[in-house]
């Protein structure tokens, strides 16, 4: 049985250590260290950690005489790690029961070039309730996805093999906000393939603290990191071409970050940057629902996605004028999401609110049915899976009479809820559920035979069944 170290940095945070820290050694694969590194904290956790170390031998408290920052602490908890793996976790951050056990069975059925294996994970508020499942899709060689900036990968849910962190060396300090980013680039340009457990098995606590100071030291991390990674001349020889595509993509991220904190000059900075490399976005609504209004006006960093995107349009750069004729739309579907969050919290009267004024605002809301799909699935697809289903049936049984028209769109929301669980029950070859919830798809939606990836995993389940039934 393999061992695997579970890094832990901390300072002042004694009020939520101990969940952290019993998560970590709640792991169901029992073979773990907990290294716990304190940044000189004042506020008792030596003596919270000393109830821990003499409870459980497989805690190891190290405390450091000053505090230098998060990566230096980190670095300090790495030199003590003996296992084969090493994970990271937030001092305030939850791991579930079977994360380790999870990765390391992905580890087994990968090739041994596979580095790190990340999984989905939740955004938590203060009291530890979830709000948002983030999935990723993605593995395999994802030097070049993350070269573009178009592949995510949440560092604080990786487990990594320990040839992995020795090759790639120490977190880079001198961009501490984005060195997890930095890392991964690192890794996967050595030649690190990426495993993804499509679970959410790591809980990501969001503290409301999103302040534009972080979000700053956040952009000049990132943009200081890719800009360093293009001037390389490797880089700049094989993968020049892209060096625009990639400047957009952070732009674009930094404008939401920056909307998202209540910044709508910095975001007007950043948009005009990105329209300037990619022009064609002018025309294409789809990327902005999708990235902007999905990705961060209903994001959990966002509180308010109405006055996100009147804050957007309020603030619109020269270049990016003719988005203007998008106005009422946009601010029709962030009230919609704003309904969506009031549904979703049972504020079934707030919601009705939401959805009255999305159709007041923008009459021809009820025309725009491809919007307002492309908005609901997202929406939806961030819910707890059990949840997904009921989530939908309670919108369409509560909304007001002003969207009446857009009921039409009911069995699509639930084909498409249909759909991505066939997806993520193939990839765990849980093919009796690929055929049941591709049943129910085409239920709700017989244009899925249409779908050529749908159908192709359904004959291929059936297939499979009948040659292991004979």
């Amino acid at each position: 049985m393999p061992k695997v170290s579970i890094l832990i940095a901390t300072y002042n945070r004694a009020d939520l250590l101990p969940a952290t820290l019993d998560s970590a050694l709640a792991q169901t694969h029992r073979d773990i260290e907990v290294i716990v590194s304190d940044n000189a904290s004042t506020d008792g956790t030596p003596e919270l950690m000393q109830t821990y170390v003499t409870r459980d031998p497989r805690v190891r408290y190290i405390r450091r005489p000053v505090n230098e920052g998060p990566i230096v602490n980190y670095h300090t908890a790495l030199q003590f790690a003996t296992g084969d793996y090493i994970a990271f976790l937030d001092s305030d951050d939850l791991f579930h029961p079977t994360k380790i056990e999870r990765q390391l069975e992905c580890f087994g059925t990968q090739s041994p070039d596979v580095g790190l294996v990340h999984t989905n994970y939740y955004y938590i508020d203060g009291q530890g309730r979830p709000s948002h499942c983030i999935k990723f899709v993605s593995e395999g060689n994802l030097f070049e996805p993350l070269l573009r900036y178009e592949a995510q990968i949440w560092f604080g849910s990786a487990l990594f093999r320990r040839e992995c962190i020795e090759r790639t060396g120490l977190l880079d300090a001198s961009v501490s906000q984005a060195a997890d980013v930095d890392y991964l680039l690192r890794a996967t340009r050595l030649g690190f393939k990426v495993g993804c457990v499509r679970e959410a098995l790591y809980s990501h606590r969001h503290h409301g603290k999103n302040q534009s100071t972080e979000v700053t030291g956040l952009a000049k991390a990132l943009f200081t990191i890719y800009t360093r990674i293009y001037n390389d001349p490797e880089i700049a020889t094989r993968y020049g071409r892209w060096k625009d595509r990639t400047f957009a993509n952070l732009h674009l991220d930094c404008a939401g970050r920056f909307l998202a904190v209540g910044q709508p000059e910095r975001a007007r900075e950043h948009i005009a940057r990105a329209l300037i490399l990619r022009p064609e976005w002018r025309q294409t609504l789809q990327i902005w629902i999708h990235e902007l209004l999905c990705g961060y006006a209903l994001g959990p960093t966002c509180d308010d996605p109405v006055a996100f995107v009147i804050n957007w349009f309020d603030h619109l750069p020269q270049n990016a004028a003719s988005l203007s004729q998008h106005r009422d739309l946009m601010i029709a579907l962030a009230h919609v999401g704003a309904g969506l969050r009031a549904f979703r919290l049972g504020d079934v009267q707030l919601a009705r609110g939401e959805m009255t004024c999305a159709v007041e605002h923008c009459p021809e809301l009820p025309k725009y049915k491809s919007e307002f799909i492309t908005l609901v699935d997202r929406f939806v697809s961030e819910l707890p899976e059990d949840d997904r289903v009921g989530f939908v049936n309670l919108m369409f049984n509560k909304w007001p009479s002003a969207l009446t028209r857009l009921k039409g769109v009911y069995s699509h929301i639930l084909s498409d809820i249909s759909i991505a669980d066939a997806f993520c029950a193939w990839e765990r070859r849980d093919l009796a559920q690929v055929k049941k919830q591709i049943i129910t798809a085409l239920h709700h939606r017989l244009a899925v035979t249409l779908n050529r990836g749908v159908m192709s995993i359904f004959v291929r389940s059936i297939t499979y069944s009948l040659r292991h039934r004979s």
